[in-house]
């Protein structure tokens, strides 16, 4: 199952955030609704694990003139065509990753005294390994889409949702 982290930008925390093209994909809209309802995957989440093959502004309006050509009841085959067409599959773009300098039992642990809080933090140091992740390939959008962003220290999903709650 691919692991990924949504960062948000702490900028403008006060005010909410602007709507994105990807959160019209994945997380709201009429294209979300209509592969939901159309249970074209045993794990409703598997859709929203799938990467974009093309632009989000090129899929929404794709999108658009194929619910309008069929007045939004688009049929099961044509809907898979046009996902098929326009995402990759889940979870192939971010392989285990643990950073060059990793260390199994860094120094700053020895400094906790108690030992039964030290064991946690030990443990907790090793979920590091399991949380780390790498792009495998070329970037296939710019940071500002909201796709996703590498860095030296790794890959990042980032996506600015709003208000959640």
């Amino acid at each position: 199952m691919p692991q990924t982290l949504v960062l948000f930008s702490p900028d403008g925390a006060d005010s909410p955030l602007p709507n994105s093209l990807c959160s019209q994909i994945y997380c709201q809209g009429e294209l979300l609704c209509q592969v939901q309802m159309a249970k074209l995957y045993q794990d409703d989440k598997q859709f929203v694990d799938m990467p974009l093959s093309v632009a989000p502004d090129q899929v929404l309006q794709r999108f658009k003139e194929l619910a309008q050509l069929h007045n939004l009841s688009i049929p099961q085959q044509e809907l898979r065509d046009f996902i098929q067409e326009h995402f990759q599959a889940g979870g192939q773009e971010l392989q285990p990753w643990t950073p060059e300098d990793w260390k199994d039992s860094p120094q700053f642990l020895q400094k906790i005294l108690d030992p039964r809080l030290r064991a946690w933090a030990e443990q907790l140091h090793q979920l590091w390994k399991k949380l780390g992740k790498k792009v495998s390939g070329p970037l296939a959008w710019p940071r500002e889409t909201g796709v996703r962003a590498g860095s030296p220290f790794g890959a990042f999903t980032v996506e600015r949702l709003g208000h959640i709650f």
